[in-house]
């Protein structure tokens, strides 16, 4: 492999500290949006349930100790582009590139962290937070690939470090200054309206809250097939005026939290809950064109075959589909069997080619509806734009709250 020149690495060095620095800007600023609910609706990052940057910028990991993470990444650019310009008239190319890959590494151990809770964690992709962890990979290919350091990178880097602050006085100030713009400045907006918005979290409960408050009546969304095999079925209470209505995936994540999560809110409050299969898979859903939730029409299908036996397989179906963890042939073929031993009608169901018309249904119902992902939770026809856990359930408290005369 040709080895690197030390000009080129320069220059690319460079141009991923700058990159780097612009990219983690913009998610800072993303970031005190949400944080100071400046926003409203998804951001265009958020393509759907898996690449959603919202969900990224309002986790709690999103902070450590109240500091945004996006500022750490401006600092640690920032300073990565302070030091290069002052290495320039350092004399000896080993010690220079000692203090580049120390600097790279201490970028790359957090960068690691912060992408293996974004996958498995939240299990949600920010896709600018990725590119900003690969300019700090990059930083470090460029410096461990050069190579001319002969001794320990560690100690003459931390030697070289000390070398740059005692020859220029300036260094030490300016990092501080990025340390105060990118850390301090972004908590202290933050703290000025603490007494507006408490928390993260509450910010966008209040905005889930005051959205369904406002927003636009669906009747589409409350139209049912009352009899037959294509019937919506209700869990909690039929005779509830407060009806629920969810549009969900069995292969998305955050649709396996919510779908729980509903069920427990059917037990808690007297609500009439109803689930329907909006399928993100091109096996059923005419707008998937591409590989996605690949099982998902197929875990339905199953679903809404377990109706023709009764109500009781149903939701017993329902429920342990949406359990499983990965949805895929192997964890799902016991369930069909199940299902096909259970009765002559859902054996012919599962073995006739296509799809029951209940799903077939709910996907026109969903795209007239141009529900923007799944979950989409609707409660008494109105759309919960943010439906978390503890949205969902206070918007179902004013729901049932008596109306006043």
């Amino acid at each position: 492999m040709k080895q690197l020149s030390a000009l080129t690495a320069f220059r690319l060095f460079t141009v991923l500290c700058v990159s780097g620095a612009l990219i983690s800007l913009y998610l800072l600023v993303h970031h005190l949006e949400h944080r100071l609910g400046l926003t409203s609706g998804k951001s265009f990052c958020s393509i759907n349930d898996y690449f959603d940057c919202d969900k990224v910028a309002t986790s709690p990991f999103s902070e450590v100790f109240g500091f945004p993470v996006a500022g750490f990444g401006i600092l640690f650019f920032a300073s990565n582009l302070l030091m290069l310009s002052f290495l320039k008239t350092q004399t000896g190319e080993g010690k220079t590139w000692s203090l580049l890959k120390l600097s790279s590494l201490l970028g790359i151990i957090p960068v690691v962290g912060l992408a293996s809770i974004s996958i498995i964690v939240i299990k949600s992709i920010c896709i600018f937070c990725f590119a900003s962890y690969l300019c700090a990979l990059g930083l470090g290919i460029i410096s461990f690939r050069l190579n001319i350091s002969k001794g320990n990178f560690v100690v003459d880097g931390i030697k070289l470090f000390f070398t740059l602050i005692q020859k220029h006085s300036s260094l030490l100030p300016l990092i501080l200054v990025f340390a105060l713009f990118s850390l301090l400045a972004p908590m202290l907006v933050v703290n000025r309206y603490r007494q507006d918005v408490p928390s993260l979290q509450l910010s966008n409960e209040n905005r889930a809250i005051q959205a369904w408050k406002n927003g636009v009546f669906f009747e589409e969304s409350q139209r049912f097939i009352s009899d037959g095999a294509d019937r919506d079925v209700f869990f909690g209470d039929p005779s509830s005026p407060v009806t629920v209505i969810s549009y969900s995936d069995m292969g998305c994540p955050h649709c396996k939290v919510i779908a729980s999560v509903l069920h427990q809110l059917s037990a808690n409050y007297h609500i009439k809950l109803v689930f329907k299969d909006y399928p993100l898979d091109l096996h059923c859903n005419r707008l998937i064109t591409t590989t996605f939730h690949e099982y998902s029409c197929q875990a339905a299908k199953i679903t809404r075959c377990a109706l023709l036996t009764d109500e009781k397989l149903y939701s017993e179906v329902h429920q342990s589909i949406y359990s499983l963890e990965p949805l895929s042939d192997t964890t799902l073929k016991p369930i069909e069997v199940r299902v096909s031993a259970s009765s002559n009608a859902a054996a012919q169901c599962l073995n006739q080619a296509g799809y029951p018309k209940s799903i077939l249904r709910h996907l026109e119902e969903g795209m007239a509806l141009k529900i923007p992902g799944t979950p989409a939770i609707f409660i008494n026809g109105k759309i919960v734009t943010t439906p978390t856990p503890a949205a969902i359930e206070k918007i179902l408290k004013l729901a049932l709250a008596p109306k006043q005369s």
